[in-house]
C-alpha cells in the first residue's frame, strides 16, 4: 500500500510499542512513499524499516538537535517534497522530538492533515495526571519532573498557551523549583531543566521570575573551574543544556522570538 504524498505533507506517524508487525498499513504506506523519514534514533527505526523492506532515508531528529534542524526540514517540506515524523515506539509526544517541527510547518503553510495535530494534542492531555505531572503512556504510571516540563512545552509548541492542563501543568513543576539538592534528587536533571526553563519563560510572571534565579544559582554554583558542567549522558550535553538555560532571557533561539517575559 501507498500513499499519497501531494501536496507536501508532514506526517506524524505511530510506530509500534512491542511487536513490529502491528505496524498499521497506512502507516507502512507513508513510510514508504515519503521522501525522507525523521526519526528520533535512526539506529532503531531502520530496524523498523527493515522488516518491512523498506530504504526510505532517515533523518536525525532527537533532543539535541532539533532546534537547529526544524529550518532546514521545513525548507524541504517549501521544496515539495513530504516527510514522515516517528519516534522510538509509538506517538511522537510528551517526551519526545517532533513537536516543534509540526508547529513550524503549520507555521510555514504545510499541509499537516488536522487530525494529526489534534490527535497530539489530545494525547498529550490525556498523559496528564490529576496532580499536574505527565505519565510516560496512557496506560498509566507516576509523573516525573523532566517529562512533565516536556509535556507542558509541547501544549505550548501546540499553540496552547492557556487552559487548565498548562495551570495545572506549572503548578506541578513548581513544586520541583530548583534548590541546592536538585543534581542529586532528580533523574535526567539537564533533560528537565532544559524543558522547565522553556516551560517558565513562556509563562512569564512569577513563574519565570521565581524560576529563573534559582535555576541561574544553582547552575552556577555547579560549575567546574575548567567551565563545564557534569552529569548524566556526557560533559558535552550537560554544558549545552546549562548554557542554554543560563541564555534563555536572551531569546537566542528562534522559537522564542517575541514570546516570553516583555515578548
Amino acid at each position: 500500500m501507498t500513499v499519497s504524498t501531494s501536496p507536501p505533507t508532514l506526517y506524524v506517524v505511530a510506530t509500534p510499542i512491542g511487536n513490529l508487525g502491528d505496524l498499521s498499513p497506512r502507516a507502512r504506506g507513508v513510510l514508504q512513499s515519503v521522501v525522507a523519514i525523521c526519526a528520533e534514533d535512526t539506529r532503531h527505526t531502520r530496524q523498523l524499516l527493515a522488516h518491512f523492506g523498506l530504504d526510505t532515508p532517515l533523518v536525525a531528529l532527537h533532543e539535541h538537535n532539533e532546534d537547529a534542524a526544524v529550518d532546514g526540514l521545513v525548507a524541504r517540506l517549501l521544496a515539495g517534497e513530504s516527510l514522515a515524523l516517528v519516534s522510538d515506539a509509538g506517538t511522537p509526544l510528551v517526551s519526545d522530538p517532533g513537536f516543534r517541527l509540526v508547529r513550524a510547518a503549520r507555521n510555514a503553510g504545510i499541509f499537516v492533515p488536522n487530525e494529526t495535530v489534534e490527535a497530539c494534542i489530545e494525547y498529550v492531555k490525556r498523559s496528564q495526571n490529576p496532580d499536574g505531572g505527565f505519565m510516560y503512556m496512557l496506560s498509566g504510571g507516576p509523573s516525573q519532573f523532566p517529562r512533565s516540563a516536556a509535556g507542558v512545552v509541547a501544549l505550548y509548541s501546540a499553540g496552547i498557551y492557556e487552559g487548565d492542563e498548562i495551570e495545572k501543568g506549572l503548578e506541578y513543576l513548581m513544586q520541583h523549583v530548583p534548590k541546592d539538592d536538585a543534581f542529586s534528587r532528580e533523574s535526567h536533571y539537564f533533560y528537565g531543566q532544559y524543558y522547565a526553563a522553556q516551560a517558565m519563560f513562556l509563562a512569564g510572571g512569577t513563574y519565570w521570575r521565581d524560576w529563573y534565579p534559582a535555576i541561574r544559582r544553582e547552575l552556577i554554583g555547579r560549575q567546574k573551574p575548567d567551565g563545564r558542567w557534569s552529569g548524566e549522558v556526557c560533559d558535552e550535553y550537560c554544558t549545552a543544556i546549562a548554557l542554554i538555560v543560563l541564555q534563555m532571557p536572551n531569546r537566542y533561539l528562534p522559537v522564542f522570538s517575541g514570546k516570553g517575559p516583555g515578548g
